[in-house]
């Protein structure tokens, strides 16, 4: 691990749990790319594995253009260091190959979760949501002329658009968080 402290940019892969990690775009590309090398690295014999997921850092980081960073474990953590909710508050470190490697071993071994189906998630709706100043949705999800404002019909069975839109709205409240929380979305 290096000592030298650095600023993470979109490309960089972060070490760390929770929604904000997880939505960073070098933790995005990450995982596209494990994702289309599950299959072969599951196949591949034990010796195999190791060199494989060297390989995806090293795409990571010439390719990319991208670092593996954590936030720097020298720092005492306090109470306040545990509320800093922005990335770029926090001091990151670059990790070495090694420990970029086992992270990415250890994404290549999890199992998929399985994602909710439209038939089984329910959808609450409140109306003040399409008002003016509220969180913008798209109000062609809704059937408005039902009194209970649910999904319509046809689009919860066209799945694919519905699903493509879901994604939108959940990228566009989370920037709306961010910038709830005074942090400028990129």
């Amino acid at each position: 691990m290096s000592n030298r402290r650095v600023l993470p940019n979109e490309k960089d892969v972060l070490f760390g749990r929770g929604f904000t990690i997880s939505a960073h775009p070098g933790n995005q590309k990450l995982r596209q790319i494990v994702d289309l090398n599950k299959a072969s690295f599951a196949a591949a014999r034990k010796k195999e594995k190791r060199s494989m997921a060297g390989d995806i850092v090293q795409e990571i980081q010439s390719s990319h253009g991208g670092r593996f960073l954590m936030e720097d474990p020298t720092l005492e953590e306090t109470e306040a260091s545990r509320k800093v909710e922005s990335i770029n508050d926090k001091i990151w470190v670059v990790v070495d190959t090694e420990r970029a490697v086992d992270k990415v071993m250890h994404r290549l071994r999890e199992k998929e979760r399985p994602k909710p189906s439209f038939e089984t998630a329910s959808v609450s709706f409140n109306p003040e949501m399409l008002s003016e100043g509220g969180m913008q949705v798209p109000s062609q999800l809704f059937n408005l002329n039902n009194s209970s404002a649910s999904p319509s019909a046809a689009n919860v069975r066209s799945g694919g658009a519905v699903a493509g839109e879901v994604e939108t709205i959940q990228q566009q409240l989370y920037a709306q968080q961010l910038i709830s929380r005074g942090v400028s979305p990129q």
